[in-house]
């Protein structure tokens, strides 16, 4: 068995350090990009850290529509009639939050 704390503390660097704004973690199979990804979300979380987190996990994702309804869902809202331009969404969402929103996409590549 082997930590990822290494991994994990790599990622968390380069997220807190604003001069970013996507960290890609890769890896084959079985890897532990899962287990990174969510050490990730659970530390960044922490009420010190000042972040909000959302995991999106994208396993069943295949289009950008399909990750686009599952950022939105994670915004802590559900919409039971989604806009058909979500990017548009998820642009103007942006725009009006307040704070930084940290999303951990799980299983992205898949949609890549």
């Amino acid at each position: 068995m082997f930590s990822r704390l290494q991994e994990v503390q790599q990622v968390i660097k380069h997220v807190q350090s604003g001069t970013v704004a996507v960290v890609l973690i890769s890896g084959g199979p079985g890897f532990g990009k899962t287990t990174v990804a969510k050490a990730v979300a659970h530390e960044l979380v922490k009420p010190e850290n000042k972040k909000i987190v959302s995991f999106c996990s994208l396993l069943s994702k295949k289009t950008f529509n399909e990750v686009a309804t599952e950022m939105i869902h994670s915004c802590g809202k559900i919409y039971t009639q989604l806009r058909v331009n979500r990017d548009k969404w998820l642009k103007d969402w942006s725009r009006q939050v307040k704070i930084h929103v940290t999303f951990v996409l799980d299983n992205a590549d898949g949609v890549l």
